[in-house]
């Protein structure tokens, strides 16, 4: 601490007297008498006179310097006679300034972030070696079908085997036939009937590695006529078609190219009745089913009544030979059934034939 000023000391004023009492008289000064010079005294020498004393320092340094007191002088805690505040002890020595060394983090977070950055790469790197991406599906083949088809997945991914794939059409699981890491043949499931025409299904496949993305598939609702019962008929007849998935939002019958008149429609069987059609006796004519949009497999109805004959075999012969004839309505007893050769019945000798294949009733021959 330096010290700017110091103040000299000046002593109290004597406290004044009490009142009333009156002051102490004051003793004259006594004035001692000069000793009188003896013969000894006057012959010594005299003593050189003393060198000016030295002047006190002042207590205030001059302008313009200031000096730092010791360290020593801060040891006490007493107070001095310039000042009446007591000083704090100080050290007893100087001590070097203490050096504090800031240390830069900039270099170790990017070293701890490169090394993180690496585990992380390398982690993904392995994680994406080991595991396998899901399957992915491109294309399914034919894009219109219907249940019990069988359609084919082109892909990549797909597990090597049947067993390692699950191929869904909708919420339907349908039944892989054959399996290759980049295709797969399946069955439309049978479930799928009931879906209306034209309805989009999604398609994915699953494996270990994951489900892949959907394509989506339309489903066709083919109808399927098998029969027609009976075969022969005449216009204005009524005939059932049998089948199945013969039922719709819009059922129609065309015979021989005309619109013929729809009585029931069920999903096994269509009632019609024959239109007016010229008639040739035997002549076959189409039957076609259309529901929808969708067109089912042509049937053949024949113009005629029944017992209708379609065919003798051979076409000529002697009397007494043996031919066959082919027809419908035939009596499946041959005593139940009477052929004649113009005017002339035939003879009784019959015999049962070997049903050809797909006949329904047999055909008597003699």
């Amino acid at each position: 601490e330096d010290v700017a000023a110091v103040t000299p000391y000046v002593p109290p004023p004597p406290a004044p007297a009490p009142a009333g009492l009156e002051p102490a008289p004051v003793p004259p000064p006594v004035e001692e008498a000069p000793a009188a010079a003896s013969p000894s005294a006057a012959a010594k020498p005299e003593p050189a006179p003393e060198p000016p004393a030295a002047k006190p320092l002042p207590l205030v340094p001059p302008p313009g310097e200031r000096r730092r007191p010791a360290a020593a002088e801060y040891a006490s805690d007493v107070p001095s006679i310039v000042t009446d505040r007591v000083r704090e002890p100080g050290p007893l020595a100087r001590q070097p300034p203490v050096r504090v060394q800031a240390r830069v983090a900039g270099p170790r977070l990017l070293i701890v972030g490169l090394v993180t950055l690496a585990v992380t790469g390398l982690a993904y790197f392995t994680y994406g070696r080991l595991r396998q991406p899901p399957p992915v599906v491109n294309s399914v083949l034919p894009p219109k079908v219907e249940a019990g088809q069988t359609v084919a997945i082109a892909g990549t991914g797909f597990g090597k085997s049947a067993e390692a794939n699950t191929v869904r059409f909708g919420d339907a699981r349908g039944e892989v036939t054959s399996a290759s890491d980049s295709q797969l043949s399946v069955t439309v499931p049978a479930a799928l009937e009931a879906a209306r025409d034209g309805v989009e299904i999604p398609v994915s496949v699953e494996t270990r590695s994951g489900r892949s993305n959907a394509i989506f598939l339309r489903v066709r609702r083919v109808p399927h006529p098998s029969r027609l019962e009976p075969e022969v008929a005449l216009p204005g007849e009524e005939v059932v078609l049998a089948g199945e998935n013969l039922d719709g939002t819009s059922v129609s019958v065309q015979v021989g190219g005309e619109p013929a008149e729809v009585r029931s429609v069920q999903p096994g069987a269509v009632r019609l009745v024959v239109p007016s059609i010229p008639v040739t006796e035997g002549r076959a004519v189409p039957v076609t089913l259309r529901v929808g949009t969708e067109a089912g497999r042509p049937l053949t109805l024949l113009l005629g009544r029944l017992p209708l004959v379609t065919e003798v075999a051979p076409g000529a012969g002697e009397p007494g030979e043996t031919v066959v004839v082919r027809g419908r309505g035939f009596d499946p007893e041959a005593a139940g059934n009477r052929v004649t050769f113009g005017d002339e019945p035939a003879p009784r000798r019959w015999r049962q034939p070997r049903r050809p294949p797909g006949a329904r009733r047999p055909c008597p021959s003699w």
